[in-house]
C-alpha cells in the first residue's frame, strides 16, 4: 500500500479518484446534473485539531437527501476527485502520518451556507490561458478577443438557490467560498452551467 493508499484509508475509507478535469467532469456529468432538485443534508470537511481552518488534503463531504454524499477533493496539480460514498464520517479518522484529523459538519461557512437548502444548478468555472502578446490590454474589461489559447477549469459551483458553494483550485490555492462569480477565482474568468460546459470556441484543457 503506497502512501496516498495509506492516508485515503487513514480517511475514514475515502477512496480518491483524480483525474484531469475535463476527463472527471465528462465522466461525472450525468450523476453530478442528478443533484439539481436534491436536498443538501448535511456537509463535512477535514480538520486537524491544532489548525484553524478545513484540511485542503482532505474531500469536502455533502450529504444529499437522495441518500448519496459526493466527495470533492483537488489535488493542487489541475486533478479534481469526485467520488460517492466511500467516506464514513461517523467513524474517526485514524491519523495521517501522525498528524491526528477529524470531521467537522457544517463548516467552513461556505459548506454551511449550502446544508438544508436545495441544489438548482451545477457550474464550472474557467479561467483563460492567454496566448503572449505584448499588445495585450490588461485593463480590458473582458478577455480580449483572439487573445485565448485554450480554457483551463478551476471551480465546481454548486449552485443552492441564492447561495452556493464555490470549490476552486486554481494551481497556486484550493479554496472555498460563497461567491458564485468567476471573478472570484480569476481575472476574465467564466462560469457554464455543466449542461451547456465546456461551450463552444477555444477548447478546455
Amino acid at each position: 500500500m503506497d502512501a496516498r493508499d495509506r492516508f485515503a484509508e487513514a480517511f475514514s475509507g475515502w477512496r480518491p479518484d483524480f483525474r484531469p478535469v475535463v476527463e472527471q467532469l465528462s465522466r461525472q456529468r450525468a450523476a453530478l446534473l442528478a443533484l439539481v432538485g436534491q436536498r443538501v443534508e448535511a456537509g463535512w470537511t477535514g480538520r486537524e485539531p491544532r489548525a484553524q481552518r478545513w484540511s485542503r488534503s482532505v474531500p469536502v463531504v455533502l450529504a444529499l437527501d437522495g441518500g448519496g454524499r459526493l466527495e470533492i477533493a483537488w489535488d493542487g496539480f489541475h486533478r479534481l476527485s469526485l467520488t460517492w460514498g466511500t467516506v464514513d464520517v461517523a467513524v474517526s479518522p485514524t491519523g495521517v502520518f501522525g498528524r491526528e484529523h477529524f470531521w467537522r459538519p457544517g463548516e467552513p461557512a461556505a459548506v454551511a451556507a449550502v446544508v438544508g437548502r436545495t441544489v438548482t444548478g451545477i457550474a464550472v468555472t474557467d479561467k483563460p490561458i492567454l496566448r503572449d502578446s505584448p499588445d495585450l490590454d490588461w485593463s480590458s474589461p473582458g478577455v480580449p478577443a483572439g487573445h485565448v489559447s485554450r480554457w483551463s477549469p478551476i471551480g465546481l459551483l454548486i449552485e443552492c438557490g441564492p447561495v452556493a458553494l464555490h470549490h476552486i483550485d486554481d494551481g497556486e490555492r484550493t479554496y472555498l467560498t460563497t461567491d458564485p462569480s468567476p471573478e472570484t477565482a480569476t481575472l476574465w474568468g467564466r462560469s457554464t452551467r455543466l449542461e451547456d460546459w465546456p461551450p463552444p470556441g477555444a477548447p478546455a484543457g
